[in-house]
């Protein structure tokens, strides 16, 4: 059930039209069944793995809160190992498999490695990294262990952030599993709204570039260098609409049920540097690897090579955590080299008047290495993404539009939607707006208009209903 269909608001509207009947002690608990029936949805088999990973993290973690010394280490490792093998057999074994095979064979060795008919459960990356969260803030001492088994549960399969996150710590989402929910009007209204904008940049912004990144991207070596370089552009907002609207959706969600989630994004294309891209960009990601992978190798403290080894494996990391692919582990790579460059570039003084002249170029640089990096993670392999650099400002005679699988009207369509939403952030950076809080001071019927207007472009424009093959792009990780 994804979350752009009519199928989900139906389910989530039904939900909290019980949600807030039943008694409120039970509140939680409507919660687990619902979170489990809607990942139902997606694979009745994988559910039993779900339960499994959550029985045992759920027991080492109880085992860490009560022991200490090396055995408190063990439960820890264990619980690890167990969660990184599930998580290694489902998304990375045949991967692995593969590139072994090739080496071997390369080197003159005829051997062929089985690999195994797994189908990837949706999800397993974001709940494999929320338990993960769950028994190190343990071993660390940051919080107690659950006692009861049920909210823990609701912690891991919690359905607004199931299936793409945002990746939520236990300390921050569990207490308010704890409390008492009451309908309150604002968070009805505030949660509504952000899933009608999460909709419209889903169905009508990002699924109409997709148009043109799914026709260039499948057809690689045989359109023109103009295809290339507006499947990359547009690739560049496709996955932040595309994503963004995800975590609007979930966000919204849960505020319907009186539940906060972290923000996940904050305007992250007018960052000035690649390291402020990624305190901007999948912020619960990029701050997960920062508390429990960078932070722990010794971030900064430890000079300036350990620093650089450091980002490597913290970027390589994420570039596999992504997908089990060569392309996604180069990605990784390209913002790993991008940010040692940068920490060697900003060594270099220079005069305050400079670095307010050079500032927007600085967007403008950064906006383009992060676009140009964008094409390792969407090419299908990494000797395609290779084929669309070398090909990307190759500008060609004979050009079409119907090259990129767009016609006239789509192509300014999602030309002039991009242009709006840059010039909206760019008033939210720049000029201490918040827009969202300034729609709310509109009068009741302007807003339900606006809320109509909406919903009617979603409608004409993105032909909702009939979304089945138009999933959130990451919803595969």
């Amino acid at each position: 059930m994804i979350f752009n269909s009519l199928g989900y608001l139906i389910f989530l509207f039904t939900i909290a039209l019980v949600y807030y009947i039943i008694a409120k002690k039970y509140q939680w608990l409507f919660l687990l069944i619902s979170s489990y029936l809607f990942y139902m949805t997606w694979n009745v088999k994988h559910v039993f793995l779900l339960l499994f990973c959550t029985c045992i993290t759920f027991g080492l973690g109880k085992l860490i809160n009560r022991t200490g010394g090396r055995s408190k280490k063990m439960y820890l490792v264990l619980g690890i190992s167990v969660s990184l093998i599930i998580l290694g057999i489902y998304k990375y074994y045949n991967f692995f498999a593969e590139s072994l095979q090739r080496l071997l064979n390369r080197a003159g060795l005829p051997v062929t490695i089985s690999q195994l008919s797994l189908l990837l459960p949706v999800g397993i990356s974001f709940f494999i990294f929320r338990v993960l969260s769950y028994l190190i803030d343990v071993y660390r001492g940051e919080m107690d262990a659950a006692e009861n088994f049920g909210k823990y549960a609701l912690y891991v399969a919690f359905f607004p952030e199931m299936v793409s996150g945002p990746i939520e710590r236990p300390r921050h989402l569990m207490r308010q599993f704890d409390e008492i929910h009451v309908l309150k009007e604002e968070n009805i209204a505030a949660g509504f709204q952000r899933i009608v904008w999460g909709i419209f940049k889903k169905v009508v912004i990002a699924d109409r570039l997709a148009l043109c990144v799914d026709s260039v991207y499948g057809n690689i070596g045989n359109v023109h260098g103009q295809a290339y370089f507006w499947a990359a552009l547009f690739f560049t907002f496709q996955i932040y609409f595309d994503f963004s609207a995800y975590s609007d959706m979930a966000i919204g969600s849960a505020k319907i049920l009186d539940i906060d989630l972290k923000e996940n994004f904050q305007r992250p294309y007018l960052s000035r540097s690649i390291a402020d891209f990624w305190r901007r960009w999948h912020i619960s990601l990029s701050s997960w690897f920062r508390d429990y992978l960078y932070i722990p190798l010794g971030g900064s403290r430890k000079g300036t090579l350990r620093w650089g080894m450091n980002i490597i494996a913290v970027f390589l990391a994420s570039g596999l955590w992504h997908g089990a692919e060569w392309s996604f582990i180069a990605w990784g790579g390209v913002h790993a080299a991008l940010q040692i460059v940068e920490r060697v570039w900003s060594g270099k003084k220079a005069p305050e008047k400079i670095k307010a002249f050079i500032s927007p170029f600085q967007i403008i640089i950064n906006f383009v290495l992060a676009g140009m990096a964008w094409i390792f993670f969407r090419a299908d392999t990494y000797g395609d993404a290779i084929y669309v650099l070398k090909n990307l400002f190759l500008f060609q005679d004979g050009f079409q539009l119907n090259e990129i699988g767009m016609g006239k009207q789509d192509f300014i369509l999602a030309v002039v939607l991009i242009a709006i939403f840059c010039i909206a952030e760019i008033i939210e950076e720049y000029c201490n707006i918040h827009l969202r809080s300034l729609f709310y001071k509109f009068p009741y019927a302007v807003r339900v208009c606006a809320y109509v207007f909406v919903l009617m472009f979603v409608i004409l424009f993105g032909m909702y209903g009939d979304l089945s093959a138009n999933s959130f792009i990451y919803v595969q990780f």
